[in-house]
């Protein structure tokens, strides 16, 4: 693999969506955008990492998002009936990860289950992202 897969964002799940956005936005100053309503928002906090001497850098921040836990995904159906339910482990982050252009969706699944993982998601894709 020449270029690494990447982490896209980091969605934290709650019950109200716009609650949590308001609490995001004002406790840490942080932008928050609404993705698709009720359903997803996106915080981006801005700014970019910095170097060693305390200047920005070319890259910019980690996004996060807030996930309405009663429509989370991924569903271990792919065609899940509406409305759906919670994971049985309840509510959790999820990572959603951009796959490198040398690498594939398919080995990642293939390799997370032959170590043991436990595949929950297939063909399945909020509409933001194809």
């Amino acid at each position: 693999m020449t270029y690494p897969n990447i982490l896209v964002f980091v969605d934290f799940p709650t019950t109200d969506v716009n609650a949590a956005r308001a609490f995001y936005a004002e406790v840490f100053n942080w932008e928050v955008e609404d993705r698709i309503t009720d359903t997803f928002a996106r915080i981006v906090p801005g700014q970019h990492f910095l170097n060693e001497d305390g200047t920005p850098s070319e890259i910019g921040n980690l996004h996060m998002g807030i996930s309405n836990a009663a429509d989370v995904r991924p569903h271990p159906d792919p065609a899940p009936q509406e409305p759906t339910h919670l994971s049985p482990g309840g509510r959790a982050a999820r990572a959603w990860i951009l796959v490198s252009e040398d690498d594939s969706f398919e080995r990642i699944l293939e390799a997370a289950v032959r170590l043991g993982g436990t595949e929950l998601w297939r063909n399945h894709f909020w509409t933001e992202f194809g």
